[in-house]
């Protein structure tokens, strides 16, 4: 071992020591300066830096440099530590700061490790159900925490599950107790008889058997479907008469105009006129009434914008009103003899309720009706 000469730091005498971090001779000077300390009075011996011989009394006691001197010689050991090295993930080369840093960023470390458990295959079978599977550990001995809670309450005794095939009757083999399906064709079976037959019952018919462009029929009509070919669709969008459809278009909710610019299918201003039409037909749909296409300007030109409940002129905003409601019992839906003006006030003060002459107003307007709309109104699919 080697002495370490050196002066201690309460009584200032030289002592020898085979610690290189010793500051006193003895226990008494050890009391002795941790007593100093504690009272806060200056050290008796003055500490100097070992680098530039500055006064360290401020610092704490196992301080041996001062803070330019200490910053400097941390920078040199650095200088030294580092070494030019190639990473062994991306190739690429850098300055390593110690001996032991081998790749260049910590993502090339994580790339590199988990490529080294991909490759790292054990092929084993389970010690509880038999079954083959990839050991990620060489201490794995199971397929699944299942099997292995298996293997601890039951040692030695199998756990293998065999039943018919609840589809093909085939002898389904698994290491659960809840297996039913001998293959996944098997597993997904009921769900394609479940698609199959939805697509039988809730298919809607097609609206177009014959080409809108040519009156040709249509092969293999579906819903949708207008055209017989591409190209009568195309001749059918680019006619001179389809192109004037684009002028003087109301929304079919609100009767707003709506913009020259927009493509010629639309049907709403905005899109809380959409949603709240949508909202309309899936409340048709649930009771099963019918839904026309109505447009409120031609309602509000009709009633001549006086309201059907108080009789009164409509000076703000109107709002279509179903006579007979929705809600009530035998009501014929959203149609044109069904609907008509009304006070926004007028039509929530409503409710649900009808009145006697509500049923003689939708008969009058049912015997008004036009004969282009006289046609069996749609329910909704």
């Amino acid at each position: 071992m080697t002495n370490h000469t050196r002066a201690c730091s309460a009584c200032g005498d030289t002592f020898t020591s085979v610690r290189s971090d010793a500051t006193v001779c003895s226990r008494k000077c050890w009391y002795r300066l941790r007593k100093a300390r504690s009272m806060g009075a200056s050290q008796p011996t003055p500490r100097t830096c070992r680098g530039c011989t500055a006064d360290l009394s401020q610092r704490h006691g196992n301080a041996r440099y001062c803070q330019d001197c200490y910053r400097a010689r941390e920078q040199e050991h650095q200088a030294n530590r580092a070494r030019s090295a190639t990473c062994p993930h991306c190739g690429q080369t850098y300055t390593a700061k110690t001996g032991r840093e081998k790749y260049c960023t910590l993502r090339c470390s994580g790339l590199a490790a988990r490529a080294r458990q991909l490759a790292m295959k054990m092929y084993r079978t389970c010690a509880a159900c038999g079954v083959a599977f990839t050991a990620t550990d060489t201490r794995q001995v199971t397929c699944s925490i299942a099997c292995r809670m298996w293997s601890r309450n039951h040692p030695g005794e199998p756990r293998i599950t065999v039943i018919p095939c609840v589809v093909c009757g085939a002898p389904a083999e698994g290491s659960r107790a809840g297996v039913k399906y001998c293959s996944t064709e098997c597993q997904r079976e009921p769900f394609n008889r479940l698609r199959r037959e939805r697509r039988g019952v809730e298919a809607k018919p097609p609206k177009h058997t014959n080409c809108v462009a040519c009156s040709e029929p249509i092969p293999a009509p579906r819903p949708g479907k207008k055209y017989c070919s591409k190209k009568c669709g195309t001749r059918y969008y680019v006619a001179p008469d389809r192109f004037l459809e684009r002028f003087g278009r109301t929304c079919e909710r609100c009767g707003a105009a709506i913009d020259d610019g927009e493509r010629i299918c639309k049907r709403f201003c905005t899109t809380s006129c959409q949603v709240m039409h949508n909202q309309d037909v899936r409340r048709m749909r649930r009771r099963g009434l019918p839904m026309e296409r109505i447009s409120r300007a031609e309602i509000f030109d009709r009633d001549g914008m006086l309201c059907h409940l108080c009789y009164l002129p409509i000076t703000g905003k109107p709002t279509i009103d179903h006579i007979i409601p929705i809600a009530t019992p035998g009501s014929p839906g959203h149609v044109w003899e069904n609907v008509a003006a009304a006070h926004r006030a007028c039509n929530s003060g409503k409710r649900d309720r009808v009145r006697p002459e509500d049923w003689v107003l939708y008969e009058e307007l049912r015997l008004r009706r036009p004969t282009e709309k006289r046609q069996p109104a749609r329910r909704p699919a």
